[in-house]
C-alpha cells in the first residue's frame, strides 16, 4: 500500500511538473517495497520524471532496468521506445534502430499499440535514411504505413518511402510512390520536406525518361512555394525536362535564370547546361561566351573541386565550337589549356586526340609532326 501511494503521489507531482520532486518519490516507491507488484509501472513513470526534468543519462538507465526486469511487461515497448529516442537524439542510429526494432517487438503487449508502432517505424525509418539504408528505410515506412495508414505521420512516411525506393535504384516503385505521397503536399509537416519530395520526383522521373513527369513534378513546387530554398533546383530540373522534350529556347530561359541566382555550383553546372543548349541551337559564337563564363566566371584553378567538373566541360565544348567555327588555333589553345588545368579530367583523353589532329592538320605540308 505504501509503494502504492509513493506512486500516485508521483504521478500527481509529475502532473504539476515538478519532475525532479516526482523521481524523489518514484524512487523511494522502489526502495520501500523491493516486491512492488507495479514496479514495473513505477520504472517507467520514473525515467518519464528524470527524462524531463533534464537528466536523460538516468532515465535511459532506468528504462534499460524495466526492460531487463520486467521484459513482458506492457510497459517494455514504450521504454524501448523512450531509448530508441534517445540514441536517436545522440546520433547512434544504429543502437536506436535496435531499441526502435524492439519496441515494435514488444509491441502486441499492449493494449492500444497504434501510436506507438507508427512512431517506432517511422524513426526507424529515420535511422536507416541516416545510416545509407534505403531499401530498410523504405521497408520501415512501408511497415509504418501498413499499422497506421491515416496516422498523423503517415504523409511524411509516403514521401519518405519515395525517397527511399529511389535512393535505392526501385525507378518505377519510387515514381509511383511519389505520385501517391505528392497527391496532396500540403500535407507533408515541412516546406523542406515538400520541395526535398518534389525534387527528387523530378529527378525519379528525369532518370526514366519520364520528361513530361519530370516537367511537371518541377513546375508543381515552383507553383506551391515559388521562395523555396529548393526553387532553383527545380527551375533546373525544368530546363533539363524541357532540354529532352525539344523546348529548347525555354530550357536555356530556365538555365539562365538559374545560372543569374547566385554563384552555387548549381548556377555553374546551369550556366554550362545554357552553353549546351545554345551550342544545339548551332549558336556557337554565343555558346562560346556562355562557356567562357563557367571555365573563367567561378575562380578558375581556385575553385572548388565541384565546380572544376564544370570548368572542365565548358573548356572542352568551347574548343568545339571553335572548332565547328573553323578557327583551330583558338580550339588548339583551350584543348592546350584543359589538360594543363585539368590532366585528370575526363575530357582529357579526348581532348589529347583533338589536340593531335590539329597538330597534324595545320602542320605545313611535308613537314614532320612530333
Amino acid at each position: 500500500a505504501r509503494g502504492e501511494a509513493r506512486l500516485l503521489e508521483g504521478l500527481c507531482l509529475l502532473g504539476l511538473k515538478q519532475y525532479a520532486a516526482a523521481a524523489e518519490s518514484l524512487r523511494t516507491a522502489l526502495s520501500d517495497t523491493p516486491n512492488l507488484p507495479t514496479a514495473d509501472r513505477v520504472l517507467f513513470q520514473l525515467g518519464i520524471a528524470e527524462s524531463l526534468s533534464g537528466d536523460q543519462a538516468a532515465a535511459s538507465l532506468t528504462f534499460k532496468r524495466l526492460v531487463e526486469q520486467f521484459p513482458q511487461s506492457p510497459t517494455a515497448a514504450d521504454a524501448w521506445l523512450q531509448l530508441g529516442e534517445a540514441e536517436y537524439a545522440a546520433a547512434s542510429w544504429s543502437a536506436a534502430a535496435k531499441a526502435y526494432q524492439q519496441a515494435i517487438a514488444a509491441a502486441p503487449r499492449l493494449k492500444a499499440a497504434g501510436d506507438l508502432l507508427e512512431q517506432a517505424h517511422h524513426k526507424l525509418g529515420w535511422t536507416q535514411l541516416m545510416q545509407d539504408k534505403p531499401g530498410l528505410a523504405a521497408a520501415a515506412f512501408a511497415a509504418q504505413l501498413d499499422a497506421a495508414p491515416t496516422g498523423p505521420l503517415a504523409a511524411d512516411a509516403r514521401a519518405l518511402r519515395a525517397q527511399a525506393l529511389a535512393a535505392d535504384g526501385q525507378q518505377a516503385a519510387a515514381l509511383a510512390a511519389f505520385k501517391t505521397a505528392l497527391a496532396d503536399p500540403v500535407q507533408l509537416s515541412s516546406p523542406e520536406l515538400q520541395a526535398a519530395s518534389f525534387i527528387r520526383a523530378a529527378e525519379t522521373a528525369a532518370a526514366a525518361k519520364e520528361w513530361k513527369e519530370s516537367l511537371a513534378f518541377a513546375e508543381r513546387l515552383l507553383a506551391l512555394d515559388p521562395k523555396s530554398s529548393q526553387a532553383n533546383a527545380a527551375r533546373y530540373a525544368a530546363g533539363w525536362a524541357r532540354q529532352n522534350l525539344g523546348q529548347l529556347d525555354r530550357a536555356g530561359a530556365d538555365y539562365r535564370l538559374v545560372a543569374e541566382a547566385d554563384r552555387s555550383e548549381l548556377a555553374a553546372r546551369a550556366r554550362f547546361m545554357e552553353g549546351e543548349v545554345l551550342f544545339e541551337q548551332g549558336q556557337h559564337k554565343e555558346a562560346i561566351k556562355t562557356f567562357f563564363k563557367v571555365a573563367y566566371g567561378f575562380g578558375e584553378t581556385d575553385a572548388p573541386a565541384a565546380y572544376q567538373l564544370w570548368q572542365a566541360q565548358a573548356t572542352y565544348e568551347a574548343a568545339r565550337c571553335f572548332e565547328v567555327l573553323k578557327r583551330p588555333e583558338q580550339a588548339e589553345k583551350l584543348y592546350t589549356e584543359l589538360l594543363q588545368r585539368y590532366p585528370d579530367c575526363e575530357q582529357a583523353p579526348t581532348a589529347r586526340r583533338r589536340l593531335d589532329a590539329l597538330t597534324v592538320q595545320q602542320a605545313p605540308a611535308g613537314e614532320p609532326t612530333q
